[in-house]
């Protein structure tokens, strides 16, 4: 009898997908994470009438920068001969929300679930942590990090640069685990996994078909869905 497991495997074999536990997902409160990797960049649109998804270029066709484009010179066109800034600001409110923004992936342990994820994270996050990595007390210089993180998410923050804390969290979790390393080790490098997104969104846009001989590299799991923490709040 065909199990679950059975067809996990064998999507993975026929789409070359990884067996990772999925996307860590940002909730309200609390997140604890003990990171494992480096951040790499990802550029993402959301566009709740358009474009959502990963920004492969204005080169490359990327419909979210052509989508602000688009809203960018209607802006300018609004904007002109516009005396009050503050009236003018608001002009460019719709191409701020939708222009490309900068996300960031990387592998950790959730330790709401005791998993190894991608976790997808702001800018500001970021910043939070790399200000914690040149900290005198919670400087660290290798992967993975030496203590854990708890990233506070508060949906009801005034402004959405206030929507997330990062501290450290160094009680309690431990080394990381010989298990979890070598778990590591076998799934697809974050980096490696952003340009898979950008390759498959890339020949989407262009309907490139496959060379004589050439192999379809599928598109590794998870899908380039949008993360929760990509929809703005009110």
């Amino acid at each position: 009898m065909q199990t679950f497991n059975d067809s996990l495997k064998e999507a993975e074999q026929k789409f070359n997908m990884s067996s990772g536990g999925g996307y860590a997902q940002i909730q309200n409160g609390d997140n604890l994470f003990r990171i494992l990797t480096p951040a790499y960049l990802l550029g993402k649109h959301f566009n709740e009438m358009g474009y959502k998804g990963v920004c492969v270029g204005k080169d490359n066709g990327c419909p979210g920068c052509l989508e602000a484009d688009k809203a960018l010179q209607d802006a300018e066109e609004k904007a002109k001969g516009e005396k009050d800034k503050e009236k003018a600001k608001k002009f460019y409110e719709f191409y701020n929300k939708i222009k490309s923004k900068p996300k960031y992936l990387c592998y950790a342990i959730d330790h709401r679930t005791d998993e190894v994820k991608l976790l997808e994270i702001s800018h500001g996050v970021l910043q939070a942590l790399a200000m914690l990595q040149n900290d005198k007390e919670w400087g660290f210089s290798t992967f993975p990090m030496i203590y854990s993180v708890n990233i506070k998410k508060d949906e009801n923050a005034p402004s959405p640069r206030d929507y997330y804390k990062v501290v450290g969290s160094p009680k309690g979790w431990g080394e990381v685990s010989d298990e979890k390393k070598a778990e590591l080790a076998k799934l697809t490098p974050p980096e490696e996994i952003i340009q898979r997104q950008k390759d498959k969104k890339i020949k989407e846009l262009t309907h490139k078909e496959l060379a004589p001989g050439e192999v379809d590299r599928g598109i590794e799991y998870p899908k380039d869905e949008i993360s929760p923490d990509d929809i703005p709040f009110n």
